[in-house]
């Protein structure tokens, strides 16, 4: 095999997420998983905590989270799937954030939140066009429910761009602004409903850069 080396230069990384947070106007979740993607997630993670507008890290599986609770980070940690089989406790454990995309990972969490008579914090994922992983959009009647239950509190709504480095940001018939369309009536039913401001996130890198309207007040860059 070819030896192959990656060199991280550690003041890059915050000057590179200054700069994002400057480009943007507005926070965003530092993606971490894949090991950041080959870089080293312990390394740039220690890196960017505190640094201004990033809200925290984002991670896949639970384990990649654990991993950043067990060398010392503190900041918020975003676990966005895909299955959080046998895994619940522990992000309760370890104070993660899921972002949930089935109803069983609620109906779960609905258990461990009467265990532990406390509500648990989450975000809701809908698939919006990708059709990998997010509840229906169709089913209002369950985001309601997921809304006015005791045991849960629905602090943000969430999807993922299909293809927006692939679509043109003019063409307002594409995948991505259909998906915009989409997200935007659900994230109205659910405020219409309860009155509650959620956070709101659908873009990637590439949809964030492409696409102001989809920056609402966060979005996931890796």
């Amino acid at each position: 095999m070819r030896p192959t080396k990656a060199q991280i230069k550690n003041s890059v990384l915050t000057d590179n997420a200054l700069k994002l947070f400057n480009f943007l106007g507005t926070t965003f979740w530092a993606v971490v998983k894949a090991d950041a993607y080959g870089h080293g997630a312990t390394n740039v993670a220690k890196r960017l905590e505190g640094s201004e507008g990033i809200l925290g890290f984002a991670v896949s599986l639970v384990e990649e989270g654990v991993e950043l609770r067990d060398a010392g980070i503190k900041s918020p940690i975003l676990v966005m799937g895909p299955s959080l089989v046998n895994a619940h406790q522990t992000v309760v454990d370890y104070k993660m954030l899921p972002m949930v995309s089935s109803k069983e990972d609620i109906r779960t969490f609905t258990e461990i939140g009467k265990k532990k008579s406390a509500p648990i914090e989450m975000h809701l994922k809908f698939d919006t066009g990708m059709g990998r992983l997010g509840l229906e959009p169709k089913d209002t009647a369950f985001l309601l429910e997921c809304l006015g239950n005791e045991f849960l509190n629905v602090s943000g709504l969430a999807s993922h761009f299909a293809c927006a480095d692939d679509d043109s940001p003019s063409d307002n018939k594409s995948l991505t602004h259909l998906q915009l369309r989409c997200f935007e009536n659900l994230a109205a039913l659910a405020k219409d409903n309860k009155g509650k401001t959620f956070a709101k996130h659908i873009a990637n890198s590439a949809g964030a850069a492409l696409y102001p309207r989809a920056r609402y007040d966060q979005s996931r860059i890796g």
